[in-house]
């Protein structure tokens, strides 16, 4: 599947099929060209991996509960040659 754009990809991954997996996603990934170009970007659940355990941390009143389960739901797009952007990468496995 290609896209003219990465807003155009990430508004396709999240309406048909995040939304309707029943998950919201957020950009986690991208890099640029020379020119600030998008090359490449990866969209992944907002439940993707966990809380960092800060070493030295202070301890708390009331800690936050846990929101991240760790979920492996992610699509990745890369720019080709056409300008266009391509699905490079794609995980459904949403938990």
């Amino acid at each position: 599947m290609e896209f003219d754009d990465e807003d155009i990809s990430y508004q396709f991954y999240n309406k048909y099929y995040a939304e309707k997996s029943g998950f919201s996603i957020c950009k986690s990934s991208v890099k640029f060209n020379s020119e600030n170009v998008v090359t490449s970007q990866k969209f992944v659940c907002s439940k993707q991996g966990f809380r960092e355990n800060i070493k030295g941390e202070k301890m708390v009143k009331k800690t936050r509960l846990e929101t991240r389960t760790g979920c492996n739901a992610f699509m990745s797009i890369k720019i080709m040659h056409t300008k266009r952007y391509h699905v490079s990468g794609f995980e459904d496995n949403h938990n």
